[in-house]
């Protein structure tokens, strides 16, 4: 089950769209420009978002569920009340027609082994207590998975930022060594050597990216749910 609060909604359209910007634009509503942002989910409000995970809903659920049931195992069964009739006319259902028409009322109370009923509230006690233990858990782990995804999206962005500038030197490079060619002051070898490299920091800027690409998914899933 998807969280559909709007921050959340905007957060995964712009995901699919794989915009590789700034990170703290990335965390804003807007995901275009930071000073467009109006709203924006910063790593301690993601932290608070935890719980609202689908997970650690489900184990909340499961603890109300054991203690309710824990206080109800702890208490005798309901008394059964029984109501019959003796010599009753079914012509008429009169009790006045015959002497022995007569109604009869029962109330019956069921009474578990000694200790029977102490024992099952005790094991659905430590069952919820075992279930809270787990939910502990899984809560820590969450916060450990979107802190790490924060960390790496944050290092994708600044890596990032550096090979733009080392693409945009190389660019310039390759076009210097191509001018130089053309006009008979350098080798082939060197336009080819220029332009291995450029093409070499395109292909990491796309590596980058599709880990951060990676990392923003997970960390949006695991604060949103």
């Amino acid at each position: 089950m998807k969280s559909n609060h709007p921050v959340c909604t905007r957060l995964r359209s712009q995901l699919r769209g794989l915009v590789p910007v700034a990170l703290a634009a990335i965390l804003s509503v807007s995901g275009l420009a930071a000073a467009e942002a109006t709203t924006t989910l910063t790593l301690a409000d993601a932290e608070h978002r935890i719980s609202k995970n689908p997970s650690l809903a489900a184990y909340r659920q499961k603890i109300l569920a054991l203690r309710h049931q824990a206080i109800a195992a702890a208490q005798l069964p309901d008394p059964h009340l029984s109501l019959g009739a003796v010599d009753l006319p079914t012509n008429n259902f009169s009790m006045n027609q015959q002497q022995m028409s007569m109604l009869s009322v029962g109330l019956s109370q069921t009474f578990p082994p000694f200790g029977q009923l102490t024992l099952r509230g005790r094991q659905l006690r430590m069952e919820a207590r075992a279930a809270s233990a787990s939910k502990a858990e899984r809560a820590a782990e969450l916060r450990w998975l979107l802190q790490q995804s924060w960390i790496q999206a944050l290092v994708g962005h600044d890596e990032m930022r550096i090979l733009v500038r080392q693409e945009q030197l190389a660019r310039l490079t390759e076009q210097a060594a191509t001018a130089a060619y053309r006009a008979g002051r350098a080798d082939e070898a060197d336009v080819l050597r220029s332009r291995l490299a450029r093409v070499a920091l395109e292909n990491e800027k796309d590596q980058i990216r599709s880990e951060q690409t990676v990392a923003l998914a997970r960390f949006f899933d695991v604060s949103c749910g």
